[in-house]
């Protein structure tokens, strides 16, 4: 009975008076464009029936950032980012999205600098990326996890129109600890792919087998550090492969706000053909977190 009493009191204390949901700031997690946020799972657990019970839980990370220059020169690009989840019991669904965009007056002769004609014309479009993914768990164990995930993405400087693809996998912990954490994935991944104009195949069906492993780290009190790798495996070509990285650094601001620093780089060894092999960004972002949970009533 003590021992469930200690259990018990840290999550009514993060409860208001009168109220069975009650919202809090949390420390930003690792919100990745590659794969979805897989924070430790079961972090409040009650006994009941003898069974390890989940108390329901909802999670919200906002990441926003940009930057412009006007004057001699003229661009801009706005860089967002978005999760949310809720868990319930063995169960946990999630949503997150990314949303890349930049405008600038660009140099169109090719003299090295921006005459007056060419402001005159205006801003064009220069970057431009739009992704968003569902995804459901079904936890077989407290570090395992069954997912299934949908995901639709356009980005036209990189060839696509369109890529639809659904995913299948297992995700497991190998290390689950309160300031450090290593997350595996594994999986099929299969994908519509539909290509800009200019490329001469309109669209294509790719089979992918895919693997998935992230590190975390609380470095103190105030930096968090993540990185993560993500692959493709054409199963029907060998030489075809994707591998998706970033590394990101956040130091917390306050309970509600935090600033991260990322580097993100996707490379394939056969890109859609008139495109480069290596994209890389580098950003620098808002972070805010929210979090907030609920007894379970018998």
């Amino acid at each position: 009975m003590i021992g469930l009493l200690l259990a018990v009191a840290p999550t009514w204390a993060s409860i208001h008076s009168g109220s069975d949901l009650a919202w809090r700031p949390r420390t930003p997690s690792n919100f990745s464009a590659l794969a979805l946020d897989d924070e430790v799972v079961f972090e409040r657990r009650l006994p009941q029936r003898g069974l390890a019970f989940h108390v329901p839980e909802s999670q919200v990370d906002v990441e926003a950032g940009g930057n412009s220059a006007m004057g001699n020169v003229g661009t801009s690009v706005l860089f967002s980012r978005f999760y949310a989840e809720h868990r319930w019991k063995v169960h946990r669904l999630s949503i997150k999205g990314r949303a890349e965009y930049g405008q600038a007056i660009v140099d169109q002769n090719g003299d090295g600098t921006i005459d007056d004609p060419e402001r005159d014309a205006g801003f064009e479009r220069t970057h431009q990326h739009f992704e968003a993914d569902g995804r459901y768990d079904r936890f077989v164990g407290r570090l395992t996890s069954a997912y299934v995930l949908g995901g639709w993405m356009n980005d036209p400087f990189s060839g696509y129109l369109q890529r639809i693809h659904g995913q299948t996998g297992l995700s497991q912990f190998f290390v689950d600890l309160d300031s450090h954490e290593v997350v595996g994935e594994t999986g099929f991944d299969v994908a519509r792919e539909r290509y800009v104009v200019e490329v001469e195949l309109d669209e294509d069906m790719v089979y992918s087998a895919r693997g998935f492993l992230r590190w975390t780290t609380e470095v103190t009190e105030t930096f968090k550090l993540d990185q993560s790798i993500e692959s493709f495996f054409n199963v029907e070509d060998r030489s075809d492969v994707r591998v998706v990285g970033e590394v990101g650094l956040s130091m917390k601001a306050s309970d509600l706000f935090s600033v991260r620093t990322s580097y993100h780089v996707e490379h394939a060894t056969m890109p859609i053909e008139g495109f480069r092999q290596t994209d890389q960004r580098m950003a620098f972002t808002l972070v805010a977190s929210f979090s907030g949970s609920a007894e379970k009533e018998d």
